[in-house]
């Protein structure tokens, strides 16, 4: 799988009405925060990306989706969606995340550096289709 700026930036794009072009990656990177800064939008639920709970954060065979519209049908009675929204970040993207869910980086690549490549590979293993359910 190919993760180029395009497909990572596909929702800023949108939400902000930004303009790319190959090439022009910092570019748009700036344009982003300055956007962000001025403005935090709501994210519309059919622009949201998948969101997914795990029976047990240990195993990844035991994602479920869910949808936004459908929190108390999931997890109970009080829990409710309200909005997402998006900003730039300067804060590292994944902090704590291979604690959380172990499983991640069991494939990883084992150089121990961060890289494009790494990004590509974790947007991979991230993606709708990437998770198998347990019937």
């Amino acid at each position: 799988m190919s993760v180029g700026p395009l497909q990572a930036f596909s929702l800023p794009i949108k939400i902000f009405g930004l303009k790319w072009h190959f090439g022009q990656e910092p570019k748009l990177c700036r344009d982003f925060a300055e956007a962000s800064a001025i403005s935090k939008p709501v994210v519309p639920f059919e622009s949201l990306p998948t969101l997914v709970t795990f029976a047990d954060l240990k195993d990844a065979t035991s994602v479920k989706v869910v949808q936004p519209d459908q929190f108390e049908t999931d997890f109970g009675p009080g829990y409710k969606f309200l909005a997402a929204k998006i900003a730039a970040t300067t804060d590292a993207p994944i902090t704590g995340l291979s604690r959380v869910l172990p499983w991640l980086w069991d494939t990883a690549p084992k150089d121990g550096r961060i890289t494009v490549n790494s990004y590509r590979w974790l947007f991979g293993r991230l993606a709708y289709n990437a998770f198998e359910s347990r019937k």
